[in-house]
């Protein structure tokens, strides 16, 4: 899995990845800035464009109706749009109303519907108290035969914990400074440290203070910022 941007949703480049399974291209996530980068590479060679959708706060979908678009008239595809729900995806297809995306130019799935080897299961988690209870979800992934989490944003490692295998990748949100909504470093540092040491490769992610983080995981094996 590679990183579109590891940052928080108030920092330049958005939290965003992408992995690719034989001809097709797995994204997770669309900020603007996701589309920016994913705009400059050669998106012609894949077969499949698949997007997961974590939850619509904009830092994760506000790149969605223009990356459509792209893919639609510039790349001449149809993207396939993966929701975690069924409520998540009336939100994504209201999203996409708005921003005039007609429906023949993309193809909107439920997660739990998707037959594909490198999807396992969507996961849903707790992130903000507001509108989006309840809508909020991580993921599971076999990324080239790694099993792989990829948390999307959580203030709780809870869902997660039962999926987290020695031979797993966690792609995991953490905060620097604050908690309530993502998981503070300091209050989970110490159980990360022991999923490293059974042989979990941790990727830290949706930094607010990267420098800060850099510090606090300083020397620990397995444990790396995405």
């Amino acid at each position: 899995m590679k990183a579109l941007g590891n940052g928080s949703g108030f920092s330049r480049i958005y939290q965003s990845a992408y992995f690719t399974d034989n001809n097709d291209l797995i994204i997770i996530d669309m900020g603007d800035t996701s589309y920016h980068k994913l705009q400059k590479m050669d998106l012609t060679k894949y077969n499949d464009i698949y997007l997961f959708i974590t939850h619509t706060h904009f830092d994760h979908v506000g790149g969605l109706p223009i990356f459509v678009q792209y893919v639609y008239y510039v790349l001449g595809k149809t993207p396939i749009i993966v929701a975690p729900s069924k409520e998540v995806r009336k939100d994504l297809y209201q999203l996409l109303k708005i921003g005039d995306i007609f429906k023949n130019m993309y193809k909107l799935k439920i997660a739990d519907k998707l037959k594909k080897d490198f999807f396992v299961t969507a996961i849903k988690t707790y992130h903000t108290p507001g509108y989006l209870k309840d809508k909020c979800f991580g993921y599971v992934f076999l990324d080239n035969g790694i099993h792989t989490i990829y948390t999307g944003d959580t203030f709780t490692i809870e869902p997660f914990r039962p999926f987290i295998k020695n031979t797993s990748s966690l792609y995991i949100d953490i905060s620097a400074h604050y908690g309530k909504v993502h998981l503070k470093l300091d209050e989970i540092l110490d159980e990360l440290k022991i999923y490293a040491k059974n042989g979990t490769k941790i990727y830290l992610m949706h930094l607010d203070d990267k420098n800060f983080v850099m510090n606090a995981i300083k020397g620990i094996k397995n444990i790396h910022i995405f």
